[in-house]
């Protein structure tokens, strides 16, 4: 069977598999660039902001790029202090939001637009699957903490849990597994990331792109687990006896590929029976889930939009709604209908009225109308108030 994909910015990384879902991505990336001079001259392109910030414990200069709603797009870090460092090479961190919108390739070219300069190497990059918890591969997690099972060739690593109560009862629930020390360049972990990304508690997590990722892969967002090998190249990561480039990441099926290769390679689970003879390993093998070893029957799903609203534009929209609470607005028909003009344009320019329609029912102007028809003096029903729709 041959796979029909499109390579763009819009391209999923979500697949189904035996009845199983399962989300594969890019969740950090940081590469190097050479500049022309050890202080370059920037130039911002229209429609993006540069912020020029204090550097780090290791490089003097520090500067975000943001697009034009607010969306954190690269992190720039030049001039180390150290002279062993090449004072040309500056660092790339590509922000979490645009790994998941498809903007690997871009963020280069959108980065020689603001200084010049070339791709130098791939410095650290990290690559997870999602999956649903079930009580089998739960039951797998505590083995794992236990040590009734064990990851083979792995001798250090740590592990986080949490307290909880059943039948009067206290248990150590357990939601984080790392294997690899300080100095490994690959290391693995395994954890809760619906946690991590405060669910169920919260109404709004963090990462909200990544949730809505699960939503539309079908996976259940109060139980999701992640699967992640993270690796410090250095440029010396190969794949098929070339270095690793910007246009591998930005394939899912090389991701799928090397994510597979890394499961079934440097993520051997096994179950302590102690039938270790020298080189051969006899301890029966088990796994925590199934992935194919051929991806020729794998449907990936795509899409033209972004997966989620610019976050910074979501807080400015909700900050300006709980002001429609204000007794002096409310009071002054004419103020309270030129405030939601504003709140309106904010929707539109920042491309958010699928998420107003989402939070409330119906259209922004529509629900504007209808409050705008109980503003100003008078006897007037009493509405519910903004804050107890939105908090």
């Amino acid at each position: 069977m041959v796979i029909k994909m499109k390579y763009g910015k819009g391209l999923k990384m979500y697949f189904d598999y035996k009845g199983d879902h399962f989300c594969v991505n890019c969740d950090w990336l940081q590469y190097s660039v050479v500049m022309d001079r050890t202080n370059p001259k920037f130039s911002c392109p229209d429609g993006y902001r540069i912020d020029l910030c204090q550097g780090t414990n290791i490089y003097e200069h520090r500067a975000l790029v943001f697009d034009h709603s607010g969306r954190k797009l690269l992190t720039l870090l030049w001039k180390p202090y150290s002279s062993i460092l090449d004072p040309l090479v500056m660092t790339v961190q590509i922000a979490n939001e645009s790994l998941y919108s498809g903007m690997i390739s871009s963020s280069h070219e959108l980065l020689k637009s603001i200084l010049p300069c070339y791709f130098n190497s791939i410095g650290r990059f990290d690559i997870c699957c999602d999956f649903l918890a079930t009580p089998k591969r739960l039951d797998m997690v505590k083995h794992l903490n236990s040590g009734h099972y064990y990851v083979e060739r792995k001798t250090e690593g740590s592990g986080f849990w949490h307290q909880t109560e059943k039948k009067g009862y206290k248990h150590m629930q357990h939601h984080d597994l790392n294997w690899g020390g300080k100095t490994s360049e690959i290391k693995v972990k395994l954890y809760n990331k619906s946690r991590e990304l405060g669910l169920p508690e919260t109404k709004d997590p963090s990462k909200p792109w990544i949730v809505n990722e699960w939503t539309k892969a079908g996976l259940d967002k109060n139980n999701v687990w992640r699967l992640e090998f993270s690796m410090k190249s250095n440029g010396q990561l190969e794949w098929d006896k070339e270095p690793i480039k910007l246009h591998f990441l930005s394939s899912p099926m090389w991701l799928v590929d090397i994510f597979s290769d890394l499961y079934n390679r440097r993520f051997v689970t096994r179950i302590n029976q102690g039938k270790q003879i020298g080189h051969k390993n006899m301890d029966k093998r088990v796994y925590l889930f199934e992935l194919p070893e051929s991806y020729a029957s794998l449907n990936w799903k795509e899409t033209e939009e972004r997966e989620c609203e610019s976050e910074p534009a979501v807080l400015l929209l909700r900050s300006m709604l709980r002001i429609l609470d204000n007794e002096a607005l409310k009071a002054d028909k004419h103020l309270f209908e030129a405030y939601t003009t504003n709140i309106c344009d904010v929707i539109h320019t920042h491309s958010l009225d699928n998420y107003f329609e989402r939070c409330f029912g119906m259209p922004a102007v529509s629900y504007f109308a209808e409050l705008t028809d109980h503003a100003g003096s008078g006897i007037n029903e009493h509405t519910v108030e903004l804050s107890k729709l939105i908090d």
